[in-house]
C-alpha cells in the first residue's frame, strides 16, 4: 500500500526560497533604479526653477538669493551675466546659472531682456 506523503521536501523548499529570492532581488533592484531617477528629476526640476527665478528677478530689478535648499539639495545661483536693465530701445542677453550641491548638476538658462520704454 502507497503511504501519502504530508509536507514539502527539503530539495522543495530550497528550490521556492530560490524563486523567491530572485524575486525579492529584482523588486529591490526596480525600486533603487526608480528612486535615483526620481532624485535627478527632483534636482533638475529645482535648478531649472531657480535659475528661472534669478531671471525672473533680474528682470524686475530685484537682487535674488545666491542660496536656496530644495529636494535635500543646496541650490546656487552663480549670479546673471549680463545687463538687466537695458537703455531705453534695446535688448540685452541675460544668463543664470544654477548648480546642486552635493549632485554638481548645473543648469544654464538664457533670455533677452528688453526696455521698449
Amino acid at each position: 500500500m502507497l503511504k501519502l506523503r504530508d509536507g514539502f521536501s527539503v530539495i522543495e523548499a530550497l528550490i521556492a526560497v530560490a524563486i523567491l529570492s530572485i524575486a525579492v532581488i529584482g523588486l529591490v533592484t526596480t525600486i533603487g533604479t526608480f528612486s535615483s531617477t526620481t532624485v535627478d528629476r527632483t534636482v533638475l526640476n529645482c535648478l531649472v526653477d531657480a535659475a528661472s527665478t534669478a531671471l525672473y528677478k533680474c528682470q524686475a530689478g530685484v537682487d535674488s538669493n545666491p542660496n536656496s535648499t530644495c529636494g535635500g539639495s543646496t541650490i546656487s545661483i552663480a549670479g546673471t551675466s549680463g545687463y538687466c536693465a537695458p537703455a531705453t530701445g534695446t535688448c540685452t542677453t541675460v544668463t543664470a546659472v544654477a548648480t546642486a550641491s552635493p549632485q554638481g548638476k548645473t543648469v544654464s538658462l538664457t533670455t533677452q531682456i528688453c526696455n521698449f520704454n
